[in-house]
């Protein structure tokens, strides 16, 4: 154009020659990883029609949580944990055994 260095060209086509990297990156990388950030801190569904609403740390809490039970040797933990939690491992103390008790097992394995 008028009044246009080399340099200036130049920069201009470096800037046209990365943005379709830019577009790619945008849409099928930081998109998709701000969309699923945000709505970890909903209750989205999408099975259900209801919009998604803000419940903001209760998802990761729930993840994250873990209830320890102390019971006797050979004893089922079944009544012994929190409601919700299932057994991941237990620890031989003496003569019972420290259960372990996870809210998502799979995340803690």
């Amino acid at each position: 154009m008028f009044g246009e260095t080399v340099a200036d060209r130049d920069t201009w086509q470096g800037w046209l020659f990365l943005m379709p990297n830019f577009i790619n990156f945008s849409l099928f990388f930081a998109g998709p990883l701000l969309l699923s950030f945000y709505l970890s801190f909903t209750d989205y569904n999408p099975a259900q029609q209801n919009p998604a609403q803000f419940i903001g740390i209760r998802n990761y809490s729930q993840i994250l949580s873990l209830s320890f039970a102390q019971v006797e040797s050979g004893v089922s933990s079944a009544g012994a944990l929190s409601p919700g939690h299932t057994e991941m491992g237990r620890i031989r103390i003496g003569g019972s055994d420290l259960v372990i008790g996870g809210s998502d097992p799979l995340f803690w394995r």
